[in-house]
């Protein structure tokens, strides 16, 4: 696993610059079992997948999101996804736009629109991905190494910018980041210690705003994340 693990990190400019190069054709009135994809020169991998991410039934119209990817770079991560459809043969590479067919593969996330910055951690490892979308404003420079003295500080300085509100928004919003990281079952020691740092954040900044220490890090066991961000809805 570790070997493989080296060798998606080696080729993860060119598996993302294939993600970002492809265009799809999909009907918006049905979700059919295959999908065509334009790719071009730039598509240096072709995707293996097209991934049909939706979330919990509700009552208005189920929103379903299309994203492209490589079956390899997330079967060798998330331990609790389900087996992928078979690829279907890969064509010959023609030069310029090529219309191809990949197989959609459906699953139910808790939260489908947290899934794109996890994507794109798990193709390129890199956290700072996971800071610029789950925080306000991103940590100073090498904050991870130096956290146990600049989270308080920072921490104060985004609830002095930011409204309770949007400190909420962003806490509820990384709520959703480890809920699919829990449901894909993905073990990646970097990515959890992300977003305990985020939590913790996002925590130490809410009970500075609202004048409430308890809330900071909160951590009897007896409280959950769940419970938190159930207390943490109820001021938006």
């Amino acid at each position: 696993m570790e070997n493989l693990s080296r060798i998606i990190a080696d080729q993860n400019s060119r598996l993302m610059q294939s993600l970002v190069s492809v265009k799809v054709n999909a009907s918006k009135d049905k979700l059919p079992k295959e999908v065509s994809i334009i790719v071009n020169d730039a598509t240096a991998i072709l995707p293996t997948h097209m991934l049909a991410i939706f979330g919990k039934p509700s009552c208005g119209p189920r929103k379903v999101t299309l994203y492209p990817v490589h079956s390899l770079v997330l079967a060798s991560q998330c331990a609790n996804l389900p087996k992928f459809p078979s690829a279907l043969p890969v064509p010959l590479h023609e030069r310029g736009q090529q219309e191809v067919e990949v197989p959609v593969f459906s699953i139910c996330l808790p939260s489908p629109q947290s899934y794109s910055p996890l994507s794109k951690y798990l193709y390129t490892k890199h956290v700072d991905i996971l800071f610029r979308t789950f925080l306000p404003c991103p940590p100073p420079p090498l904050f991870m190494d130096s956290r146990d003295r600049l989270l308080v500080p920072f921490s104060t300085d985004l609830a002095s910018t930011f409204t309770l509100q949007t400190l909420a928004k962003y806490a509820i919003n990384l709520h959703g980041l480890w809920q699919n990281v829990c449901a894909l079952g993905i073990f990646d020691d970097d990515l959890w210690e992300a977003i305990d740092v985020m939590w913790q954040i996002l925590l130490t900044s809410l009970a500075v705003a609202t004048g409430k220490p308890g809330m900071m890090v909160d951590q009897s066991p007896q409280t959950t994340r769940d419970q938190t961000a159930t207390s943490i809805r109820a001021v938006l």
